[in-house]
């Protein structure tokens, strides 16, 4: 009886223990200006289970403006977590997204993470920036502190 206790409370200790981290679309954690249609996805599973692995996952990622989704992979049996591509309909310009990721385990345990990203203008010409105004102060200041660049003056002689 104790020993069917210790085991119950042993698997729900490893189940807490297990969790996804490191949320990532085009390598960097909740980036504010991707330039990519079609991003990559990456993540981490974490456990102090040994021999816990990932079986599956499902990325939902859904425009903030609206809550409406753009792309749910459905449930992909997979163990990969990294570089997974999105194939939803091509993200817009200057748009805010969330996604949401949900990974079971090899024993069955479901883990769901979310994070964020932003897209940037999407538009390699420079006509993308008309209006764009830099931030800053009007003046053009240039220091030695500021800039990391210094002068030395100075005099010598060469002496035979």
């Amino acid at each position: 009886m104790l020993a069917t206790v210790l085991l119950s409370l042993s698997c729900l200790i490893s189940a807490a223990n297990t969790q996804i981290t490191d949320l990532r679309v085009q390598n960097a954690r909740e980036p504010l200006a991707i330039e990519d249609k079609h991003p990559v996805f990456s993540w981490k599973m974490q456990s102090d289970e040994r021999g816990a692995c990932q079986e599956s996952y499902r990325i939902r990622v859904y425009r903030d403006s609206d809550s409406s989704i753009v792309w749910d992979s459905k449930e992909v049996k997979y163990g990969r977590s990294d570089n997974i591509s999105y194939a939803g309909v091509a993200l817009q310009p200057d748009m805010s997204y969330s996604w949401e990721l949900t990974v079971k385990d090899n024993k069955g345990d479901i883990h769901t993470e979310r994070s964020r990203f932003e897209t940037g203008l999407m538009n390699p010409r420079i006509s993308a920036w008309k209006g764009a105004k830099w931030i800053g102060g009007p003046e053009l200041k240039l220091d030695a502190t500021s800039q990391s660049v210094f002068g030395i003056r100075s005099e010598f002689r060469i002496l035979k």
